[in-house]
């Protein structure tokens, strides 16, 4: 890669050799070869700037689904679960952090195959959501509203051989929860097992491992 310096530093050397620069014929053909380092200095340069973006885009790439994978993923989410489960952090109008709780959840795919509408029981209050597929995103969302005031998005992804959920959350007092979410499915799919780690304004949460058993696939 030429820089303009260097192009400076040529142009004496190629003078010399010419016999004088101050023929017109002579600053054409050196005007031409800065141009052409100029050109190439910059697509060079163009060229790392386009990588670097191209980059930073793979991300959004890597959490696209198809509407086959929201197929599956409302086959394995669907009916009627018992859970163990210890909220990481507090949880208004449901429960404080450390707590341990039987939670019950039903799940039923409605609208001919395009949503999930399930229903929440846990701690001290119930929780609402509603899943479905964007096509133009391409991406499985998860809109949730609890009965303590929280509300949440979560963009569900399959990365290998797993479920991957990342969550954003407002709480009533306007903080802000953010989480990522492994699910395993085991058991002929009727054990599903949670794992990930959350933040509620930037801060720690405990890990979480919540276990769910399907008890009915109606």
């Amino acid at each position: 890669m030429f820089s303009s310096l260097t192009v400076a530093a040529l142009l004496p050397k190629m003078a010399n050799r010419l016999g004088s620069v101050r023929t017109i014929s002579n600053l054409v053909l050196i005007a031409r070869l800065a141009a052409f380092l100029f050109v190439e200095n910059f697509q060079m340069k163009s060229t790392a700037i386009l990588l670097l973006a191209t980059l930073f885009t793979v991300p959004a790439v890597a959490q696209e689904s198809s509407k086959a994978d929201f197929e599956e993923f409302c086959k394995a989410m669907q009916g009627r679960w018992v859970g163990d489960v210890v909220w990481t952090n507090d949880w208004p109008g449901l429960g404080e952090k450390g707590d341990k709780v039987k939670a019950y959840a039903e799940i039923k795919i409605i609208e001919d195959g395009n949503a999930l509408l399930g229903r929440f029981y846990g701690g001290n209050g119930s929780a609402t959501w509603l899943t479905d597929y964007d096509a133009a995103s391409k991406t499985i969302r998860e809109n949730w509203v609890t009965s303590g005031g929280t509300t949440w998005t979560k963009t569900w992804y399959k990365e290998d051989g797993k479920w991957v959920g990342i969550l954003e959350a407002s709480n009533p007092d306007g903080s802000k929860v953010e989480s990522k979410d492994i699910l395993t499915i085991s058991e002929n799919g009727n054990k599903h097992s949670y794992s990930g780690t959350s933040t509620v304004e930037g801060k720690a949460g405990d890990e979480r491992q919540d276990v769910w058993v399907r008890v009915s696939d109606k």
